[in-house]
């Protein structure tokens, strides 16, 4: 889901930085001339609001959480559906980090 929200965004000249732990996933989006990076902390770097659409709590952990101080002044909207207490969790240790943190969840249509 996070790829065509990512061309969404760039085909309506919203400035784009692509990372996905499947780096064959970003392939179209370099093609679309998205901006891609190697790295989720590249990505939280060059922006100042990141995009979650991960599958669980631990995956958006390991991710956004994965150097603290990178989110000072930062925005994470997390997309993904994961349970209250989890996000309130993670919400915690964004805020504690300096970072805002946003709860928009994403739960998917089949349509375009």
């Amino acid at each position: 889901m996070g790829a065509p929200m990512a061309l969404q965004l760039h085909k309506n000249d919203f400035e784009v930085t692509a990372w996905n732990r499947s780096a064959k996933k970003l392939e179209p989006l370099a093609q679309a001339g998205v901006q891609t990076v190697d790295s989720a902390q590249s990505a939280i770097a060059a922006t100042d609001i990141t995009l979650t659409m991960l599958s669980d709590a631990a995956a958006i952990e390991s991710v956004i959480l994965a150097d603290a101080k990178a989110l000072t002044g930062k925005t994470i909207l997390q997309m993904g559906t994961i349970a209250p207490g989890e996000s309130r969790k993670i919400q915690s240790k964004v805020e504690a980090a300096g970072g805002q943190y946003i709860e928009a969840h994403e739960l998917g249509n089949i349509g375009a």
